[in-house]
């Protein structure tokens, strides 16, 4: 055994050295250049795979106002699904958590799969994902599966939007899914997704926009099954629809959405008597940004769920209006929030993780109590706002709502080159980095389709992106700060200052800004 292992070392060190060098020089090559030994390196030229001209999207609309938008792709597995207008902004006339309960109950028992211990048999054998997602201006249904199982599980899709049965028991284990999820995020340490809801509220009152993601302990009892259908039979209409995949040819896709969408009636049509309430009108109000405040006082301590101690923290939103996604600067918000960046404080850097962000070099790197800062812009088709969200021991929380106010303010100067250069960079990779993803690329097939009617090559967005300069950051930031701020603080607040302080703190803060600046 010694003999042999003596045989082996100088073969394992020979073999070990030159994979040294080849990786030592791997470290030092830029991408643009080969490898030693791969100078004349030629790709496969296999004439019987076709070319594919990426982004290059077909559309077919339906005379009842459904599209169909489809994109081709490589390989042997597609994404496909529907995306909604439909979400939490439109239940002005329905119990609070309707849309939320909807999410919940995505492929259960329907009416051509009433089993669904055999409809998941059925998507297994489809090699098949499927997952529902639900936003306050957008309901998305989809899967990534193999191509011959296309029309399975598109069939399954078409079914649970239009044909679902939603049983007793179903409504009440969706019912106590929600309750259990609104419960683990009250105890998540990192409550990003309800700070959030909190923050539409007060920008933006309680309608529209404003109208919570999530159910509450109040409103979750008064959701009934004709309140559901009722709001499918409102909102999910060919109108509102947008049939999408990726990885698919549009002829034969086109042939699926009619057989399954077109051709078979909703549930609601063939099943008058599902309807025991009248239906409310339809909400079409159009959001009104008006700014505001939240607070909500919680004992966040001892939120760790290891043995390793958690800090206890305050949660602090503060932000202003944004712009539509349909808005020309729109794109430059986008650039403005890689430029704040952020993210939270123990992130590992590395070269393009955006470590050199402003929240990044100038807030986090300077507060060693504060856990996270980051740069959120959210953007709707009639509005959007644009935030900081920052977390910090309660007894700093003054000094990190001063540190925020000042990072909005240095959006009102000019911006040097290589912070400007760096964050188009970085919005630009991620862009491009995300679209090499199928589902990524159906979801903003199918939502670009549905806000602008139309899409957008993702090259023209580029072109965008390199066209905002520090004009247009300087023109925007004076503009978003004439808005009514918004603040939303959860947690200890002994040390938060009320929202009329932090209001009378940014107006002196920006009139000694532009007196020194």
């Amino acid at each position: 055994m010694f003999r042999s292992f003596k045989s082996f070392l100088p073969v394992f060190l020979s073999t070990r050295l030159k994979t040294s060098v080849v990786f030592d020089e791997a470290l030092i090559t830029p991408l643009s250049k080969p490898l030693s030994g791969f100078e004349n390196y030629k790709h496969s030229n296999n004439s019987s795979v076709p070319s594919i001209k990426l982004f290059d999207s077909e559309i077919t609309k339906f005379s009842n106002g459904l599209t169909v938008a489809t994109e081709k792709a490589y390989g042997t597995f597609s994404t496909i699904g529907v995306a909604v207008n439909s979400g939490s902004r439109y239940e002005t006339y329905y119990p609070h958590g309707t849309t939320h309960i909807l999410q919940k109950l995505a492929f259960a028992s329907s009416q051509n799969y009433p089993n669904p211990m055999e409809t998941e048999s059925l998507i297994s054998k489809s090699g098949a994902l499927l997952d529902c997602q639900s936003t306050r201006d957008c309901f998305l249904y989809a899967s990534s599966c193999f191509n011959n199982s296309q029309e399975n599980i598109l069939s399954i899709i078409a079914d649970t939007l239009h044909r679902p049965y939603i049983s007793d028991e179903e409504l009440a284990g969706a019912k106590d899914i929600c309750l259990m999820e609104l419960q683990q995020m009250l105890r998540n340490p990192d409550p990003e997704p309800l700070v959030m809801d909190w923050f539409h509220r007060a920008a933006y009152g309680r309608n529209t926009l404003g109208l919570g993601k999530f159910v509450s302990e109040e409103t979750i009892q008064k959701i009934k099954r004709q309140h559901l259908l009722s709001y499918m039979a409102q909102y999910h209409v060919p109108s509102n629809i947008v049939v999408a995949g990726v990885g698919v040819d549009h002829e034969h896709f086109v042939e699926l959405v009619k057989k399954h969408f077109i051709d078979k009636v909703p549930i609601w049509e063939s099943n008058k008597e599902n309807f025991k309430i009248k239906l409310p009108k339809i909400d079409d109000s159009h959001s009104q940004y008006t700014g505001g405040s939240y607070y909500k006082e919680a004992d966040l301590s001892n939120k760790g769920l290891s043995i390793v101690e958690f800090p206890e923290l305050t949660h602090v939103v503060l932000g202003f209006e944004g712009v539509s996604f349909k808005d020309s600067d729109f794109v430059t918000f986008c650039v403005m929030q890689y430029l704040l960046g952020g993210g939270k404080s123990f992130s590992a850097g590395g070269p393009g993780k955006g470590m050199y962000t402003r929240l990044y070099m100038d807030v986090l790197r300077y507060n060693g109590s504060m856990y996270n800062a980051q740069a959120f812009n959210h953007s709707y088709s009639d509005s959007g706002v644009f935030c900081v969200h920052v977390g910090d021991d309660p007894k700093n929380i003054n000094n990190a709502i001063d540190y925020i106010i000042y990072e909005f303010l240095k959006l009102t100067v000019p911006i040097p080159e290589d912070e400007l250069s760096r964050a188009k960079q970085l919005l630009k990779s991620q862009l491009l980095m995300n679209l090499e993803q199928k589902p990524v690329m159906f979801e903003d097939l199918a939502r670009q389709i549905l806000g602008h009617g139309k899409r957008k090559s993702p090259l023209d967005y580029i072109k965008e992106i390199e066209g905002v300069s520090s004009n247009d950051i300087v023109r925007i930031g004076r503009k978003m700060l004439e808005s009514i701020p918004t603040l939303v603080a959860y947690g200890n607040l002994k040390w938060m200052p009320k929202y009329d302080e932090v209001c009378d703190r940014i107006e002196q803060a920006k009139k000694q800004f532009i007196k020194y600046k």
